[in-house]
């Protein structure tokens, strides 16, 4: 498995190639004509959650792909500790989730919101196969992100205010 990031876009009607994650940053492509993350079943998140070749992944619908900057410093930060599963990247700085995940215990955190409605998870796809992936529910990733905060996993958002500079300037 490369150490590279698997970005999954869905809604995409033609060819994308430019993330604005940098030239530093190693990407695959996966495209999905499904709309919505709400569209994809566990099964969909289990066979892409497999079938990449990278060390992560994030699955975004194709009108979010403005968090690159903070995509990109999720992934430099998985990449320099190990012993994180995933990185969280909220679509609003200031919003009920980013605080929830900066006040409260990650265990409790995991509980408060479905985290795919609030922003993008980028997974270290080892940490799903230690939880046997997705399982059929309703909220296949919020469902991950519990069994990994109870199983003690490492769950981090990326809501520093030099992130969001990035994203949203001025």
């Amino acid at each position: 498995m490369s150490g590279g990031l698997e970005v999954v876009l869905l809604n995409i009607h033609g060819p994308k190639n430019d993330f604005g994650l940098g030239d530093s940053i190693q990407c695959n492509l996966a495209l999905s004509k499904k709309p919505k993350l709400s569209d994809l079943t566990s099964d969909d998140f289990q066979r892409l959650s497999k079938e990449g070749t990278g060390e992560y992944f994030v699955i975004l619908e194709s009108e979010r792909l403005g968090n690159s900057a903070a995509i990109a410093s999720a992934l430099r930060r998985l990449q320099s500790k190990s012993e994180l599963s995933c990185c969280l990247v909220p679509f609003q700085k200031n919003s009920e989730f980013a605080l929830a995940w900066n006040r409260y215990p990650t265990r409790l955190a995991s509980l408060v919101f479905a985290p795919e409605q609030h922003g993008a998870l980028i997974f270290r796809r080892e940490s799903l196969s230690e939880i046997d992936g997705f399982r059929d529910v309703r909220h296949p990733l919020w469902d991950a992100i519990i069994r990994l905060a109870a199983a003690g996993h490492d769950l981090t958002p990326v809501t520093s205010t030099s992130d969001y500079e990035r994203i949203h300037p001025g």
